[in-house]
């Protein structure tokens, strides 16, 4: 029997036993395996947990998001009014359609979109565009004309809200026969928006910017 006392007693054993080298890469390779196996799960589970915590991370932000931008809609509709007035110059504004806990509309302006979706002119997507909207108001231009003033607003104002609330006066002036001027209201514009709202003729909705 063969005593191994020294690294130099196991090099030369390796090297004159053919079956003991074997056996014992048979094993180093067992143990790596082992350790690529046990690396990968740890790896997988890792990856699990981050994208779980991705996941809750956006949800958060959501509802973040959902919250100040319905903190910032009930700061605009009490402000509204002055706001509109002092920044586009209008007199005599009313607020026709606002979104609190619920919808609320005026009347008229409820008698005049009833009217437009049962005669037809306008289909049940865009009696919801404008009942969706987050404020709708009318006020008179500094040329004294008329005009329908269909807002949006959201923290960070986006391609969608400046998209909805160009929809939303384009289907006010198609069933009224006034103009209407697109408005959207936040905190900043993203860079997409930004770039969205311009257009060869100018900007397709007025950005009014409200201080946090």
């Amino acid at each position: 029997m063969a005593f191994i006392n020294t690294k130099d007693d196991l090099m030369r054993l390796l090297k004159d036993d053919a079956e003991l080298r074997e056996l014992l890469r048979e094993m180093v390779s067992e143990t790596v395996s082992e350790v690529q196996k046990e690396t990968l799960k740890i790896q997988r589970d890792t990856l699990t947990e981050l994208r779980a915590m991705r996941a809750d991370t956006n949800a958060m932000r959501g509802d973040i998001s959902h919250l100040v931008g319905d903190n910032l809609e009930r700061k605009i509709g009490f402000r509204l009014p002055a706001l509109l007035a002092h920044r586009l110059e209008l007199s005599g504004l009313e607020v026709l359609l606002y979104q609190e806990r619920e919808i609320v509309v005026d009347p008229e302006l409820e008698e005049v979109i009833g009217q437009a979706y049962g005669h037809k002119s306008i289909n049940q997507s865009q009696r919801r565009r404008l009942l969706e909207t987050d404020m709708i108001a009318r006020a008179r231009r500094p040329d004294d004309n008329l005009a329908f003033f269909p807002v949006e607003v959201s923290a960070a104002i986006g391609v969608d809200d400046i998209s909805r609330a160009e929809e939303s006066a384009q289907i006010l002036t198609a069933i009224t026969g006034m103009a209407a001027s697109p408005i959207v209201c936040g905190y900043r514009l993203t860079a997409d928006a930004r770039n969205y709202n311009r257009t060869s003729e100018g900007r397709r909705a007025t950005v009014i910017r409200i201080k946090r």
